[in-house]
């Protein structure tokens, strides 16, 4: 039977999802069977960005693999002991409190086929020649695209497609002019996306049988000297006809919830949204087809820790020591605490540094906070009544 009963990572926000420079507040929670002899207990913060993907070589037969890295941050830290030094953790349930603060920039958190960016915490147990356990928990970072920082343009285009006869390709059979119009080039998730169209000639022999809007994701991937990429349609809509000269369309979409355009602060992958605007015709003839680059991101009244914290439960204020890292005093919690969580250090022992380490059964790290009594003086005992002090002297 395992002397480790439980071994977890608990952090406040639920779920964890946190914004650049916003501070993690958790806890490592050790629950032991028996007692068990360590260096110490470490974290480990991981953020990195990874692309990788096989293509063919020069031959069939061979085929090369291409891959690029970016790392972020990479912390370790003990919580408690030291990787020289040897602890015993007595038997019975251990908390271990940390914080660690997030670098201001940091990518959003992403996955995909050919490509990521992930965020970690990994709690390692140091053990002395024997194999160490360890547990891991991903958290999301949402670092969103200001589009208040960016100066949006409206598109304006002409459109003109030539129709030829299928057999006779010398022979016309007339043409289409269109004006398109966009009132902006930048758009938040959920905002409804408009496109005017006016058909100001057609073919009268050739229909406008439709018109379609489709919403394009490319995606870049970049390794050393190569560059794959991806494209996918996110959203789609559009208009049957057939349609005359002379008329105004008035075309919809609503932007999806997908990752922001630009993808800042990460080199090796790149995401570009692409607006098109089909006209479909009758006949053997090619449709046209008309694109333009839109950007995607938010629009946030509040600061960026703000909406990252909108993803998760409210919250309430509370202090935590400082377990060897800075602190901000000002992070949020779940209003129904974590089971285990301690209070401000600071205010038990007078100091912001943790105490050393002294095993207690059953409760482990915890300190209990003290019960002072409040003491009256003479600023917060209120003067006496006029009643009492004429009662007082008709006793006299």
């Amino acid at each position: 039977m395992s002397s480790l009963k439980a071994f977890v990572i608990r952090v406040n926000n639920i779920p964890a999802a946190y914004a650049p420079g916003e501070t993690i507040i958790g806890e490592v929670f050790v629950d032991l069977n028996e007692a068990k002899s360590c260096r110490g207990i470490y974290l480990r913060f991981k953020g990195k960005a990874k692309v990788k993907w096989t293509e063919s070589g020069g031959s069939r037969r061979t085929r090369r693999t291409c891959s690029a890295e970016e790392n972020y941050f990479g912390t370790e830290v003990y919580v408690v002991g030291r990787p020289d030094g040897e602890i015993e953790l007595v038997a019975g349930q251990h908390v271990f409190p940390f914080t660690f603060t997030l670098p201001m920039n940091i990518p959003n958190s992403f996955e995909h086929k050919y490509g990521e960016v992930v965020y970690n915490i990994k709690a390692v147990m140091n053990m002395a020649w024997a194999w160490d356990p360890e547990t891991c928990l991903p958290f999301t970072v949402y670092s969103p695209l200001d589009l208040s920082q960016i100066l949006p343009r409206t598109i304006d285009d002409e459109v003109h497609a030539d129709y030829c006869w299928c057999i006779f390709p010398c022979i016309s059979e007339g043409f289409m002019e269109a004006q398109i119009h966009i009132p902006s080039s930048t758009y938040a998730i959920g905002e409804q996306l408009e496109v005017f169209v006016e058909i100001t000639a057609s073919s009268p022999s050739v229909d406008i049988l439709g018109i379609e809007l489709r919403l394009k994701q490319i995606i870049e991937f970049h390794a050393e000297s190569k560059t794959k990429t991806t494209s996918e349609i996110v959203q789609r809509t559009g208009k049957n006809g057939p349609f005359q000269n002379n008329i105004h369309i008035n075309l919809g979409l609503q932007v999806p919830s997908v990752p922001h355009s630009g993808f800042q602060h990460c080199s090796i992958m790149n995401i570009i949204y692409r607006l098109g605007v089909k006209f479909l015709v009758s006949g053997c003839h090619c449709d046209t087809k008309k694109y333009y680059d839109v950007m995607i991101g938010s629009k946030p009244i509040a600061p960026a820790q703000d909406v990252a914290r909108s993803l998760v439960p409210p919250t309430t204020s509370t202090e935590f020591p400082t377990g060897g890292f800075a602190i901000s005093r000002t992070s949020s919690i779940p209003t129904a605490p974590i089971p285990g969580m301690m209070g401000d250090l600071a205010t038990i022992t007078g100091t912001s540094n943790p105490p050393p380490y002294t095993p207690v059964p059953s409760i482990g790290f915890r300190i209990p906070s003290p019960s002072v009594p409040v003491e009256l003086t003479s600023a917060t005992v209120p003067p006496p009544s006029y009643e009492s002090v004429m009662a007082e002297d008709s006793k006299k």
